[in-house]
């Protein structure tokens, strides 16, 4: 969240409660159709498990949106760790049937949006994954043991499948948007 303030862009958070739907797709795509119908064009959608990400990532992505590009990263596990989508041009019946949380999304994603693509990172959405940033981050055993605790507390409050709380960086021609993640 700190990166997505220091961008300058608009800001708007979508919590679990908040959302509409019964699976993940729905989900996002009812949070993207608000978003469009409140006259915003492009958003930057980002997951509260994406730890790497820079203000220089949300800056190459906006500009790729307004140069009239989707884009899309992969992620570790077949997914995308952000996705830029330009809301006059998206297929929201498709987007909602893409195959969410599973290893074929970012394939799915890049046949639906023929998108620019950003460099690959990492994104957190099980123990292992937070192990594996611990083992590789030099951080020191009370260190790991801290985050671990977290991690376990926020994943067992916030979801059954996954920490969800989808986040959206918007912006838009009109003034003054509301602020959506």
């Amino acid at each position: 969240m700190n990166q997505a303030e220091k961008s300058g862009l608009p800001i708007r958070l979508l919590f679990s409660e908040q959302q509409k739907g019964d699976s993940f797709g729905q989900k996002l795509v009812n949070g993207l159709f608000d978003l469009k119908s409140e006259g915003f064009e492009h958003v930057i959608v980002l997951g509260n498990d994406t730890p790497f990400v820079t203000v220089t990532d949300l800056s190459r992505t906006q500009n790729l949106l307004e140069s009239g590009s989707h884009v899309i990263a992969p992620d570790q596990h077949g997914g995308s760790w952000i996705l830029g989508l330009r809301l006059n041009t998206l297929d929201f019946y498709l987007f909602e049937s893409l195959p969410w949380q599973t290893k074929d999304l970012y394939n799915s994603l890049k046949l639906l949006l023929s998108p620019s693509e950003l460099h690959d990172s990492v994104d957190l959405n099980t123990i292992q994954d937070v192990y594996s940033l611990m083992k590789f981050s030099g951080l020191k055993r009370g260190q790991r043991i801290f985050l671990k605790s977290v991690f376990l507390f926020f994943k067992r409050a916030f979801s059954t499948e996954r920490i969800y709380c989808s986040s959206m960086v918007s912006r838009s021609v009109l003034r003054g948007p509301p602020q959506l993640i």
